[in-house]
């Protein structure tokens, strides 16, 4: 049986992209990298109601290629085509463990400066394009429908006295018909 243990790197010592692949995730690595193709900015509305704006990009080395997320600040602050050496780069994983990596939040101790182009070629890069899906479809039945009259204060179901009020027998209140909901 063969096991299989991630690697340590040194944050200080440049690292291949394909060799991020053997890393312990989180790990900070430095990178030097072609940026191949860039994603257009989106927008991203977070659960805190944020809007932050992404850019994913790919990297390529004489070793192979990988994704770099950038976000706020770091959008646009790379070049398409130009070779950067990324001091600290975090190393991340996503649902789909596919490794990527992305500047820390805490920037401080990130960095990126240009460097001088790789004389040896390099790997195509394997991109893959941004695809908008537009689905219809056609209702083929409904199992069951309900209308009913609920109470403002409780929500629940209330039988109608006369075509002007209503008592709700759960809390008791009473109220106009015209402000019920019908649900």
């Amino acid at each position: 049986m063969l096991s299989w243990t991630p690697n340590f790197v040194p944050s200080d010592r440049i690292t291949s992209l394909d060799s991020i692949k053997n890393v312990i995730g989180e790990q900070f690595v430095t990178v030097k990298a072609k940026v191949h193709s860039l994603d257009s900015v989106k927008k991203i509305t977070t659960k805190l109601n944020q809007t932050l704006n992404k850019q994913e990009r790919i990297l390529l080395d004489p070793s192979g290629q990988m994704k770099i997320l950038l976000w706020q600040d770091q959008v646009n602050s790379i070049k398409e085509g130009e070779t950067y050496i990324f001091k600290n780069l975090r190393v991340k994983d996503n649902q789909y463990k596919e490794r990527y990596v992305n500047p820390p939040k805490d920037c401080n101790n990130y960095s990126v400066t240009v460097a001088e182009s790789y004389q040896e070629k390099l790997p195509e890069a394997e991109v893959i394009p941004e695809t908008l899906i537009v689905a219809q479809g056609n209702i083929c039945g409904v199992s069951n429908i309900a209308k009913s009259k609920s109470c403002l204060l409780c929500g629940n179901r209330v039988i109608p006295k006369n075509d002007k009020i209503t008592n709700c027998t759960k809390c008791r209140v009473t109220v106009k018909l015209q402000f019920i909901v019908s649900a």
